[in-house]
């Protein structure tokens, strides 16, 4: 009886466990951008802020993030376009209007820093959602050990 008590109990926690895991958001960078990963689907940006909305500060962060990237794959497409542009000229002879490319150049680094922004906060979002949704996965075991003297005597106290 006690074997099948404690078989109930272990497939009950592993079940939950894993229940868990699989609502977690996982987030990967690479060249071509950012990949979202739920229950081993790929989200895009609407269907990543669609997926936190149980979450209200990572749904906010996820949001602004997202226009962020947006702001940024536009500033980053017209630098490069105006520093393109010269390059063109120069390589046809005819004679390119340098200033072009450095303002072409201040936009494309202007875009880089709503990149940057973007990226921490969608890494910020998606980990607060994680945290919640999953609060024990992130939970460490720390007890205390006290010295605790009464009029009864001394000794020791765990704390959980």
């Amino acid at each position: 009886m006690k074997r099948i008590v404690l078989l109930v109990f272990l497939a009950l926690f592993i079940s939950t466990t894993s229940q868990a895991q699989e609502q977690e958001i996982e987030m990967k960078v690479n060249f071509w951008g950012y990949k979202f990963m739920k229950d081993g689907e790929r989200l895009n940006w609407k269907a990543l802020q669609e997926a936190t909305t149980a979450v209200e500060n990572a749904n906010l962060l996820i949001k602004k993030a997202r226009g962020q990237h947006t702001t940024s794959i536009i500033l980053a497409v017209v630098g490069g376009g105006l520093i393109g542009w010269n390059l063109g000229q120069a390589s046809n002879e005819d004679d390119p209007n340098y200033t072009l490319s450095y303002v072409g150049a201040g936009i494309a680094a202007v875009g880089m820093g709503f990149s940057i922004s973007s990226f921490n906060r969608v890494n910020k979002g998606v980990d607060m959602y994680n945290l919640a949704v999953n609060k024990t996965a992130h939970y460490q075991f720390q007890p205390e050990l006290l010295v605790v003297s009464n009029s009864n005597g001394i000794g020791l106290s765990m704390r959980f």
